[in-house]
């Protein structure tokens, strides 16, 4: 992987739920992790851990701008209705 882009892993409590490549050269921010979000783990919850967006996730960051930025805020509050330092996914 390394000389192709670097490995970035979500985790949940039971170990990786998402592992994706970001090519080299590519910065995360805002825009970016939105996009990594909506498009990569919100379907990667509803396969591999059915129901689990009804039944609650808590979701935990490190206040990096990234994490917090406007964009990620809303999208986060999609799922959850609050984002923060730890959030849960309603």
């Amino acid at each position: 992987m390394g000389s192709q882009g670097h490995a970035h892993d979500l985790f949940y409590m039971n170990g990786v739920i998402l592992r994706w490549l970001v090519p080299i050269g590519t910065t995360i921010n805002a825009q970016y992790y939105k996009k990594v979000l909506q498009d990569k783990l919100r379907p990667v919850i509803r396969k591999k851990r059915r129901g689990l967006l009804e039944s609650g996730i808590l979701f935990h960051h490190d206040n990096t701008p990234v994490h917090t930025a406007r964009a990620v805020t809303d999208v986060l509050a999609g799922y959850v209705g609050t984002a923060g330092a730890s959030s849960s996914f309603t």
